[in-house]
């Protein structure tokens, strides 16, 4: 039998670094719950803006809260941190430039129903635009051999297209203390990509029963300078020290190794495709994942999410393409409008986009347009199939990493 509810204490752990302009909204915003049994520890790790004046003035306020001031050590290290002194029978994550829902943590615990962890779904804030995460997994509870079958055979990738049962966030959920501190506590301080992930997956396979919510309460706000939105040329040797890590702790799961391993594999392959899609391309006559495009052919692509940047980003160091046009719904700056595409003269169209409901609607506008359909070109999924499969090649293993 669970622990009663409303005699759980949860820890909320919210690691801080320079996000003074929206510090504030975070932390109301856990301030304000309507489930109010809460230790709040806020982990400034030596931000050098007024974090810290913010989260002293707040401790001052309310009793719940805890400060610690440390020297700046990264994402791992801060919440490492905090779960260390958590005190909780339940811990989670915010992070200090984002927020929730007033009502996030008595929703969770009422649909707890006794389970190790319950994860939810998220809200991406881009601005204006809002897109909603939920997991691919069926909302429910899950335990034995269900557990087995239905959550972690594809909680990673399900297999369709770059999908994950469970999406890789750590701070979307509510999990036992001690799971999500034995399973923080493994992560290295090194990882500085992939750090949710790193902890999420681990943490999931050691719990005994899992809740899963379509409810979207976590408002995650999109940075232009966030970790994920820059490239600064050292990606593949923090993806090589993050694989890694995973791939040891999925080894020592006899039973599912395999499967884990799988999924670990395609996991790898869409990260390198949104930071280092040029380890990826082999042959001088294949972009891809689109397979063969002529040399010199005039391409316009579709898409500015990051896939799509990352794919622009390529095709101007290649010089070997002519990109006469970049389009998307949602123009701005060097993307324009899609109505722009019957304006210039185009041998084919990428549709630069890794969810596959979106790709799959992109693909009918254009149609509808009166697009060719020869001229659209979107993944070649044997192709994507044969690089999941070699993924460890192109992140060029040294034995260093492998120790």
């Amino acid at each position: 039998m669970g622990i009663k509810v409303h005699n759980s204490l949860i820890s909320v752990v919210v690691p801080i670094y320079n996000v003074e302009s929206y510090l504030e909204k975070c932390i109301d915003s856990i301030v304000n719950q309507t489930y109010d049994n809460l230790e709040i520890i806020l982990v400034d790790d030596g931000s050098t803006d007024g974090s810290p004046e913010i989260c002293d003035r707040y401790a001052y306020r309310d009793n719940r809260i805890k400060v610690i001031h440390k020297e700046n050590g990264g994402l791992v290290s801060a919440r490492k941190a905090g779960i260390q002194i958590a005190a909780g029978d339940y811990a989670a994550y915010v992070d200090g430039d984002d927020w929730i829902e007033a009502d996030m943590y008595e929703v969770l615990m009422h649909k707890l129903d006794g389970a190790d962890v319950i994860i939810c779904g998220v809200e991406r804030d881009y601005g204006s635009n809002i897109f909603f995460e939920i997991n691919k997994v069926e909302e429910g509870v899950y335990e034995g051999e269900e557990l087995e079958e239905k959550l972690y055979k594809k909680m990673i990738f399900t297999g369709d297209f770059f999908e994950r049962g469970i999406q890789p966030h750590i701070y979307n959920g509510i999990f036992k203390t001690e799971i999500l501190r034995y399973n923080q506590m493994q992560v290295s301080d090194q990882i500085r990509v992939g750090e949710d992930a790193a902890c999420l997956y681990p943490a999931l396979l050691d719990a005994q029963k899992i809740a899963v919510s379509s409810y979207c309460p976590y408002h995650y706000q999109m940075r232009e300078n966030s970790i994920m939105g820059v490239n600064d040329k050292k990606e593949l040797e923090r993806y090589r020290v993050w694989y890694f890590y995973l791939k040891r702790r999925f080894l020592k799961i006899e039973k599912l190794n395999e499967n884990l391993m799988y999924q670990l594999r395609n996991m790898m392959l869409y990260f390198l495709m949104l930071k280092e899609i040029e380890v990826l391309q082999e042959e001088s006559d294949v972009l891809f994942p689109y397979g063969v495009i002529g040399k010199k052919n005039r391409i316009i692509v579709y898409g500015a999410g990051r896939f799509g940047c990352e794919l622009v980003n390529y095709i101007h160091s290649r010089k070997d393409y002519d990109l006469v046009l970049w389009v998307d719904k949602n123009a701005k700056n060097n993307v324009r409008q899609i109505e722009e595409v019957n304006e210039v003269d185009f041998d084919c169209i990428l549709v630069a986009v890794l969810i596959k409901d979106i790709s799959n609607e992109i693909i009918d506008s254009l149609l509808q347009m009166g697009i060719p359909k020869e001229k659209i070109k979107s993944f070649d999924i044997k192709l994507v199939e044969r690089k999941a499969k070699e993924v460890e090649k192109f992140l060029m293993f040294s034995d260093r990493l492998e120790t």
